[in-house]
């Protein structure tokens, strides 16, 4: 009787009905690296066979790999094809591989998609520049679509990369809230250093790098970033994301420059992006920031509009919350657990119709907040306290306070609101 360790000798590949899948399987060979492990757990291999495997080889991935495909080929024969082949490797959580086997019209054909969905985010980032101060009667349906030109890629069923990524975005949005720079500074050097050659990995460095420049108020760091961003786009297999994600942050750096309707121009453009990404925390920044930008609209008075709290703030904060609260039931991350603290004490913030000042006597007096939208504020504010307050940042905790303060004002609680 053959071993598994002894049925691969070389024999297999006769049992191919066609050269077509062959080539195939050496062009996943080729690039699958240790991922061919993932592979053969997927396809039933146990660890001791895969032990032996990789012993027999001594470590070659690449004959590993063919060795696990040419099994599979003989037990299932004919039912080998470029389709069942493309669906087992992403099964198996290897959709990178899947697009190294397209072939070269294909890789053409979504290069040509990219660099004109790329081109018309520009032309309609431009044409939104354009002086307007009537945010009710904007019209976002009327936005030219950029994200239905091409296919959505993904890099979600990729677990390793989503892996890399998640935690090098996690360690340095920790090192964020802390203000820990120097640190910071330190491992975003190393990092970039050590995915240079990772598109996927280097864009996400980089666009969380543009959020520390907002947090630092370093904006022509921002901008650099920016443009590095778009200089990797292109390379990476999931653009839409991505654009998204770089369109709610150039938002964010406009709107800390106060050029408003450039930054909603920005904030359109991430919108469209929200059905061709995964519901999590990305998602929940484009309506954070969505909720920001009409805030600092509000808070700054550049429009008078406080109908606009309700239609479009406090609506926007509360799909953060649950896109943030989606994210943590699958993913239990700080990172996340700090932007739902932190989307809270928004929300409970705009529900009292403020965002980055205390509410003087005169404000309260002036405004009549409904006793239902204040328990609404107080519930939010208690969510925190509750179930959300363990390693709160003192930035956090400050904020916190001062919304705190203003509950306490709106109820009648000077003193209590001083204290």
């Amino acid at each position: 009787m053959k071993t598994e360790a002894s049925c691969h000798d070389g024999s297999a590949s006769a049992e191919f009905s066609t050269t077509g899948m062959r080539k195939r399987f050496q062009t996943v060979a080729d690039v699958i690296g240790d991922g061919w492990k993932d592979l053969a757990t997927y396809l039933g291999k146990n660890e001791r066979q895969i032990r032996g495997i990789e012993h027999q080889h001594t470590g070659n991935t690449r004959e590993c790999c063919l060795h696990v495909l040419d099994d599979w080929k003989l037990q299932r024969g004919n039912q080998v094809t470029a389709e069942t082949l493309n669906a087992t490797l992403r099964s198996a959580g290897l959709v990178d591989i899947v697009s190294s086997i397209q072939g070269d019209v294909e890789t053409v054909r979504h290069k040509r998609q990219h660099a004109q969905l790329l081109e018309n985010a520009k032309i309609v980032d431009k044409a939104l520049q354009k002086p307007s101060r009537d945010y009710s009667e904007r019209d976002h349906r009327k936005v030219t679509i950029l994200f239905k030109r091409i296919p959505r890629q993904g890099t979600s069923g990729d677990k390793k990369l989503e892996a890399v990524c998640n935690k090098v975005v996690i360690y340095m949005d920790n090192l964020k809230e802390q203000g820990n720079w120097s640190t910071y500074d330190r491992f975003v050097t190393k990092a970039s250093h050590l995915y240079e050659n990772k598109p996927d990995v280097m864009i996400r460095i980089t666009l969380e790098d543009i959020a520390a420049s907002y947090y630092r108020g370093d904006l022509s760091r921002g901008d650099e970033r920016v443009h590095s961003a778009i200089d990797l786009l292109l390379k990476t297999r999931d653009p839409q994301h991505h654009l998204a994600h770089l369109m709610y942050l150039k938002s964010a750096i406009l709107r800390r420059r106060k050029r408003y309707d450039e930054a909603e121009g920005a904030i359109i453009v991430a919108r469209q992006g929200l059905e061709f990404i995964q519901v999590g925390r990305d998602s929940g920044e484009i309506w954070y920031n969505v909720a920001a930008l009409f805030a600092e609209v509000l808070n700054e008075k550049v429009v008078d509009r406080p109908d606009l709290w309700e239609r479009d703030v406090v609506p926007s904060l509360q799909s953060a919350i649950d896109h943030y609260r989606r994210s943590l039931a699958e993913n239990d991350d700080d990172s996340c657990r700090n932007k739902l603290r932190r989307a809270h004490i928004r929300l409970s913030m705009a529900l009292m119709h403020c965002w980055s000042q205390i509410s003087t006597e005169k404000d309260v007096q002036q405004r009549a907040i409904p006793a239902p939208d204040l328990r609404r504020a107080e519930n939010s504010l208690l969510e925190v306290e509750n179930n959300l307050w363990e390693d709160i940042s003192e930035r956090m905790e400050c904020s916190w306070l001062l919304a705190k303060s203003d509950l306490m004002r709106y109820r009648g609680s000077y003193r209590r609101a001083g204290k």
